[in-house]
């Protein structure tokens, strides 16, 4: 699990996201704790798809992110990252996240 907090906008999403990359291992689960993501821009949203890329279609990491505020969920929504993907949910809160991450739910049990 890692907590990501601050504004999350081009240089600071692309900043993160390579260096969440570069210390995360394959085939495993990965999940944002995202409470603290204050804003969340085009660039961000950018970053963000490749980011999802690279970790689903290379690497077999499911990405979880839980705990999105209002407006950063709708800036998720508004940029085409909404879930539905088994590697890629969205859940409500880190307890939903983390027994979705053990397997104890299955992925349509997690709705943000």
């Amino acid at each position: 699990m890692v907590k990501i907090t601050g504004a999350m906008f081009f240089a600071a999403a692309e900043g993160v996201l390579r260096d969440l990359l570069d210390s995360t291992e394959t085939d495993m689960n990965l999940i944002l704790y995202a409470d603290g993501i204050t804003i969340f821009d085009a660039g961000a949203a950018s970053a963000f798809h490749r980011f999802l890329q690279e970790c689903t279609n290379h690497r077999h990491i499911r990405v979880i992110v839980t705990d999105l505020q209002p407006q950063v969920r709708q800036a998720f929504a508004a940029a085409g990252l909404d879930d539905g993907d088994y590697l890629f949910r969205i859940c409500s809160s880190l307890a939903e996240a983390t027994a979705l991450a053990r397997g104890e739910v299955t992925p349509e049990s997690c709705l943000a």
